[in-house]
């Protein structure tokens, strides 16, 4: 099973529980940031950024080995909600707003326009419905976009104080699916970029290749519970 990383002991024995309590008796837990790097198929000297609906986490490899994590909050759906609502004077669902930032939101800002026709409620509560086109939201993207090349370039900066050589960037999770991202992190650092098609599922695959390979599964394995 994967978990985040820096989980607590509190955190890692409440997953314990949860899990014996529907009777599985052996199970091994991950680290789901190297369950992703490894399911990317990439784990030499790298950095993984994994951008998650409310977290961005920066984590740097070197020789298999992880020195360095960051983790902030940020959520760019939250940027886009707070945004159209200002601009539209409507507020949109969740749901919704996770329908623009994939079908509209871009980082590139020489794009065409795309647009989505959606919903939203006005001041007095009433459904209307509205037109919402890539560049109502650039900027909020924008600013969200520069926020994560800044955490990359903290981790190039650590990097660079430690002699490490940095040989790729690897983008995982959800976020990282935002039109655009990886091509923009490309041309501003000039490091190749990795992005599997479904980055979605990299921690699942990552822990596939962990349960396949006893190497990897020794040296990433991080707790074993037995009754």
């Amino acid at each position: 099973m994967t978990i985040p990383e820096n989980l607590s002991t509190k955190g890692l024995n409440n997953i314990q529980k949860s899990i014996t309590d529907v009777g599985v008796k052996d199970f091994f837990l991950i680290d789901q940031t190297i369950s992703s790097t490894i399911g990317s198929n990439k784990n030499d000297t790298s950095l993984v950024v994994d951008i998650g609906k409310t977290m961005v986490k920066t984590i740097m490899f070197s020789l298999g080995k992880k020195v360095y994590s960051t983790s902030k909050t940020s959520n760019i759906e939250c940027l886009i909600k707070n945004c159209l609502k200002e601009k539209k004077e409507c507020t949109i669902s969740d749901t919704l707003v996770e329908h623009i930032k994939v079908d509209v939101a871009t980082v590139n800002p020489l794009d065409k326009v795309f647009t989505i026709n959606t919903y939203g409620r006005d001041k007095s509560d009433i459904v209307q419905s509205i037109k919402v086109g890539s560049d109502d939201i650039q900027e909020v993207v924008f600013v969200y976009c520069n926020d994560v090349i800044q955490d990359i370039k903290n981790a190039l900066k650590y990097a660079h104080i430690n002699n490490i050589v940095i040989d790729s960037i690897v983008l995982t999770g959800g976020g990282s699916l935002l039109r655009g991202m990886n091509t923009y992190i490309f041309d501003t650092l000039s490091i190749p970029v990795y992005l599997h098609e479904n980055p979605t599922c990299d921690s699942v695959r990552g822990a596939i290749e962990i349960l396949k390979d006893e190497k990897l599964f020794k040296r990433h394995l991080t707790k074993e519970f037995d009754e």
